[in-house]
């Protein structure tokens, strides 16, 4: 009984030393996004963050957002005829 006592403090402490400090960021609208709506993040190959929001997607290379919108679509989701035309 002694040895597991011991072995359950052991590895206690060793799952606490070994666990990392985890620090996360909260970015919204304020911070430059376009949208508080997120449906995917995506991480190319380059390390930069492609965020797909409700106004398009977004570019971000952890200081900077740069915003890339969509056409607009209608209600059926198809693209408008007019917004094409305006391209």
């Amino acid at each position: 009984m002694k040895r597991l006592s011991v072995l359950v403090v052991l590895l206690t402490n060793l799952l606490l030393l070994s666990a990392e400090d985890v620090v996360f960021q909260r970015y919204g609208i304020d911070e430059g996004l376009s949208s508080n709506v997120v449906f995917g993040i995506v991480e190319d190959k380059n390390g930069l963050l492609w965020i797909a929001t409700t106004e398009g997607v977004d570019k971000f290379d952890g200081l900077n957002f740069k915003q890339y919108s969509l056409p607009q679509l209608t209600m059926d989701g198809v693209l408008d005829y007019n917004e094409l035309q305006d391209a």
